[in-house]
């Protein structure tokens, strides 16, 4: 299973139905999903899975509702949104955010479902928002990855010591804080910072946290970006063909994440962090 960091209670939370979602009670929610679980409804019909699609859309006209389909729980139906997942009933009268869990498998059938649908639908790589993130370039920097990365996820900071081992490569890291308040503090203050490459690699591998400075920030535009992208959790990294890879994930999973998206060019070599003559090259500078 892979780890991620994920803003609570809600991991949709900048999701535009999500307001909805809260207005229910937790009881009334809890006691939906039991009686649910409980009925032995067969599978709707694809008409009745239309059916169930055009009264979301009427419902929720500001959301944009691709799919649904019968969920591994019985008496649920499985709402793609966007790049979301999120699960109703047979009349379509409530939201349920969260994952199923396969528990006997150790498995997180919402994390598979996302997975395969972000797959089958690659998103655009963010090249004309680079601007707003911090550019970490290693060796030749021939294959770009963007990282979104919230700087209190300890994820992140795992994933941050697996793409150091990497060469050949420019990472575009977007600061999105999705854990609260004082995620924005530390994104803001590495933002801020004379080095923004220095600081953030700083904070993440070696927790040291930067100085106190102030400027205006793309982190409003970052979080935009992430819904757009469907990013609901941290780390996540985007191709530059548009793929995803969610979760505190291994140097060699990256590396191999990388090459399938290039396959004329040569895996990447790995090598310890740079740290001789500057270490990495690093773009920006504060605004």
């Amino acid at each position: 299973m892979r780890l991620r960091c994920r803003p609570t209670p809600h991991p949709d939370a900048f999701h535009p139905v999500r307001r909805f979602a809260l207005r229910a009670p937790r009881a009334a929610l809890t006691a939906l999903v039991l009686c649910l679980a409980g009925l032995a409804n067969a599978q709707v019909a694809a008409s009745g899975d239309i059916d169930l699609l055009e009264r979301l859309r009427t419902r929720y006209p500001a959301t944009t509702i691709q799919r649904v389909q019968a969920a591994p729980i019985e008496g649920l139906f499985e709402v793609v949104m966007g790049r979301q997942i999120a699960y109703t009933d047979r009349q379509g009268q409530y939201l349920l955010f969260g994952s199923i869990y396969d528990v006997a498998r150790g498995t997180d059938l919402t994390a598979q479902a996302r997975e395969a649908y972000a797959a089958a639908n690659p998103v655009r790589f963010p090249a004309q928002a680079v601007g707003d993130s911090i550019t970490i370039r290693r060796g030749t920097g021939a294959r770009r990855v963007a990282v979104f990365s919230d700087p209190q996820c300890p994820h992140c900071r795992s994933l941050e010591a697996q793409l150091a081992q990497l060469t050949d490569v420019t990472v575009h890291v977007f600061l999105v804080p999705l854990l609260g308040p004082q995620s924005s503090t530390l994104a803001t203050q590495v933002w801020c910072a004379t080095d923004r490459g220095r600081a953030y690699q700083a904070l993440m591998l070696g927790g040291r946290a930067p100085g106190n400075r102030r400027c205006d920030t793309p982190l409003e535009r970052n979080l935009a970006l992430a819904r757009t992208l469907g990013v609901t959790g941290t780390p996540t990294l985007i191709s530059e063909d548009g793929r995803r890879l969610a979760g505190a994930v291994g140097t060699a999973q990256i590396a191999a994440f990388l090459a399938a998206g290039a396959p004329a060019v040569a895996a990447p070599s790995v090598a310890a962090p740079a740290v001789a003559a500057g270490g990495p090259a690093v773009a920006g500078e504060p605004r």
